[in-house]
């Protein structure tokens, strides 16, 4: 850290082109990133910047490049919005929107019911993307891939072993178990079989088993290891069904994130919130009528 400091301080000393000022340092757990608040130079406008120091940390580099990868090319309004990225021979830099870590609202236990289903339901709509339109596989679905904008939208990041499916060369098969903290997190499937087993079960599965450990954090503050997936501590009994699907031992049982909405959205169902209506129907207000336009805004 106080490398990159006196790097950058260095840098801008000599006159560098770096377009960015480097601000307070924000606190990230299980992440190769280091995570800064940052403001643009040209016109002050805040944003987040993650940093990957190449020296000290050169066996996990093909996971910093493929998430610089994957950031410039996945578009979608759950996805932690890149404003840019920047690599130098010493250094890699991810400018995004300004967020912080969901992992600091978890920890607090400060998250609301209704926030988290809000929340819930964007990682999962938006992993619905992700295994879907995209035909890929996240791998690292837990708190610490998740951000909060200034707004208060869950944004999902995370991206260091993103792949998709129909890449046989692909980054999770080779360098999955160099994510920090990764037995942890790892489905039963993977342990036993290693990460080349993503191709022999469904597509979804591996998400799906990080979507329940995620449901697990929001609403009991830690996630210490898998005897926990599964277990409904504090969470919506409306919910349990469902979320237990998602972490079941067998990958080929598991509930998909687009299954898990649907459930969730039918009448009663625990995502319907009225949070969750209200931006539903904002989202969808430019395919009304007139008339429900007026309706809405009423």
């Amino acid at each position: 850290m106080d490398f990159l400091k006196s790097a950058v301080a260095s840098a801008i000393a000599k006159g560098s082109s770096f377009p960015y000022s480097l601000g307070d340092r924000v606190d990230i757990a299980d992440s190769i990133w280091t995570l800064h608040n940052a403001t643009k130079r040209e016109d002050g406008s805040a944003c987040s910047i993650f940093t990957f120091e190449i020296a000290s940390n050169k066996s996990r580099l093909p996971l910093a490049k493929n998430a610089v990868r994957k950031s410039r090319t996945l578009r979608h309004p759950g996805v932690l919005k890149v404003l840019d990225t920047i690599e130098t021979e010493t250094t890699i830099y991810i400018v995004t929107e300004r967020v912080v870590p969901l992992s600091w609202h978890v920890k607090r236990r400060s998250i609301s019911e209704e926030t988290a289903k809000w929340g819930l339901y964007t990682v999962a709509s938006t992993l619905k993307f992700i295994n879907g339109d995209a035909a890929s596989v996240h791998g690292a679905i837990r708190a610490s891939s998740v951000f909060t904008s200034e707004s208060g939208e869950w944004k999902l990041g995370g991206f260091d072993i993103l792949s998709s499916m129909n890449d046989d060369q692909a980054v999770i098969y080779t360098y999955g178990s160099l994510v920090p903290d990764a037995a942890r997190y790892t489905p039963p499937e993977i342990v036993k079989g290693g990460w080349d087993a993503v191709k022999r079960h469904p597509l979804t599965a591996v998400d799906s088993y990080g979507l329940a450990i995620l449901v697990y954090e929001v609403f009991n503050g830690n996630f210490t290891g898998g005897d926990q997936v599964g277990r409904t501590t504090n969470i919506p009994p409306s919910m349990h069904q469902s979320y237990k699907r998602l972490g079941t031992a067998n990958p080929k049982l598991r509930l998909n994130a687009a299954h898990f909405v649907e459930q969730g959205k039918k009448t009663g169902g625990f995502f319907e919130t009225p949070l969750i209506r209200l931006t539903d129907d904002i989202d969808s207000l430019g395919l009304k009528s007139e008339a429900e336009r007026e309706e809405f805004l009423k």
